[in-house]
C-alpha cells in the first residue's frame, strides 16, 4: 500500500496515473480516503478522470461527508465528479443523499438531487420528490425534470396543482409541461392541456408554452384537432421545429394522418421556407415523402420552387424525378447541363439516361 500512495503523490503525472490504475485493480474501499485527498489537490485532468473513474467503481460510503464537501467546490469539475460518484454508488449513496436535503445552500440541495437521479434507484425518486417544495425555484424546476426523466407518475397529481397557480413562474409551467409529457399519462396530459386551452384554438396560448402544448394535443387529441391546430400557426418558421415534432407523434396515432391534405401542405411549407433550418426541412421531407397521397404535380411543383435553393438542390432532383414527368425530366437536364458539381452531374445522367 505504501508503494501506491507514494506514487499517488508523484511529481511525475504518468507515475500517478499508473498508481491510480493499480488502486482501481485492487477495487479496496481502503483506497478512497487517499484517491479523495488526490483529488482535491490535483490539477492534471487525466489523472483526475482516473481517480474519478477509479472512485465510481469501489464502494464509497466511507468518503460520503468528503464528496458531499466537494458540491461547496468553487471548481465545477469537483462538484460534478461528487455527483457523478454518489450516482455510481446507487441506492447506498441515497439515504445519506436524502439526509442532507435540508442543507441551507440552495446550490448544494440542487447538486443532491442531481446526485439522487444519477443513482436511477427508486427510492430516489421519493427523496427528488421533496424538491418540489424546496424553496428555491431552481430546486424546484431540477426536481419536475428529473421526475419526469423518471417517469415518476406518482408525482404528476403535484404538478398539476402546481400549474394551475397563477402565481407559477414560466420556466417552472414549461418544466412541468416536459415533465408530464416525458410520463406519458393520457389522463394527466389531457388535464396539462385544459389548463391552457378548453378548444383546438392555440391562439390565446402565451407562444412560450407552444412547444410543449403542441406535443400535447398530438398526444390527446383527435387527427382532425391536431390537423387544424398545426394549419393555424401564423409563422411556420418559427414553429417548424415543433410542427415536425408533433407530426412525427400524431402519425404513431394515426395510421393516415399523413394523407390529410392540410398536412401536406405545412409539410410542402416547410420545405420551401429557406430560413428554416436544413435538417428541419429534410425531416418534413421524408415525412412528406411517406405520404400516399402526395400527386406527381405536386412532386413537381415543389421541385420547381425549390430549384433555386443550393442547400435543397439533390432534393430538387428527387422531387423532379418523383413527378415522372417529361417536363420534370427537362428540368433534371438542364440542371445536368449548367451545374459545375461532378457528383451531381453524374447523379442527373443517371436519371435523365433511364
Amino acid at each position: 500500500m505504501d508503494h501506491l500512495l507514494k506514487a499517488l503523490d508523484s511529481q511525475n503525472e504518468a507515475e500517478r496515473i499508473y498508481a491510480v490504475q493499480d488502486i482501481g485493480e485492487l477495487n479496496d474501499a481502503q483506497y478512497t480516503i487517499p484517491l479523495i485527498n488526490r483529488l482535491k489537490l490535483e490539477h492534471s485532468s487525466p489523472v483526475r478522470e482516473s481517480i474519478v473513474f477509479c472512485l465510481k467503481n469501489v464502494d464509497c460510503k466511507e468518503i460520503y461527508d468528503d464528496l458531499f464537501q466537494l458540491f461547496r467546490s468553487t471548481d465545477a469539475y469537483l462538484r460534478n465528479a461528487a455527483v457523478m460518484v454518489f450516482g455510481s454508488d446507487g441506492e447506498q449513496a441515497v439515504a445519506f443523499l436524502e439526509s442532507r436535503l435540508d442543507d441551507a445552500d440552495k446550490e448544494v440541495r440542487k447538486l443532491i438531487l442531481d446526485a439522487l437521479y444519477e443513482t436511477k434507484s427508486d427510492h430516489a425518486k421519493q427523496a427528488i420528490r421533496v424538491g418540489l417544495n424546496d424553496p428555491a425555484e431552481n430546486v424546484v424546476i431540477t426536481a419536475v425534470e428529473y421526475l419526469g426523466l423518471l417517469n415518476d407518475s406518482d408525482s404528476a397529481e403535484k404538478m398539476l396543482k402546481m400549474l394551475q397557480r397563477d402565481s407559477t413562474v414560466p420556466m417552472l409551467k414549461t418544466a412541468i409541461l416536459s415533465a408530464i409529457l416525458e410520463m406519458n399519462q393520457s389522463d394527466d396530459m389531457s388535464r396539462a392541456l385544459l389548463l391552457f386551452m378548453t378548444d383546438s384554438n392555440i391562439q390565446g396560448v402565451d407562444t412560450l408554452y407552444f412547444p410543449e402544448i403542441v406535443q400535447l394535443m398530438a398526444k390527446t387529441k383527435d387527427k382532425q384537432a391536431i390537423c387544424d391546430v398545426l394549419y393555424t400557426l401564423d409563422d411556420i418558421s418559427v414553429y417548424a421545429e415543433d410542427i415536425i415534432r408533433a407530426v412525427n407523434i400524431a402519425k404513431q396515432r394515426f395510421e393516415t394522418f399523413l394523407d390529410d391534405n392540410q398536412i401536406i401542405d405545412i409539410l410542402m411549407s416547410v420545405i420551401q421556407n429557406s430560413n428554416i433550418q436544413n435538417s428541419i426541412r429534410s425531416n418534413a421531407i421524408e415525412l412528406l415523402l411517406e405520404s400516399s397521397v402526395v400527386t406527381s404535380e405536386q412532386f413537381y411543383q415543389l421541385g420547381l420552387k425549390i430549384k433555386n435553393d443550393e442547400d435543397m438542390i439533390f432534393e430538387t432532383i428527387r422531387f423532379l424525378e418523383l413527378s415522372g414527368d417529361a417536363a420534370g425530366i427537362k428540368e433534371i437536364t438542364d440542371i445536368m447541363n449548367t451545374t459545375k458539381d461532378p457528383e451531381l452531374r453524374v447523379l442527373c445522367e443517371e436519371i435523365v439516361n433511364q
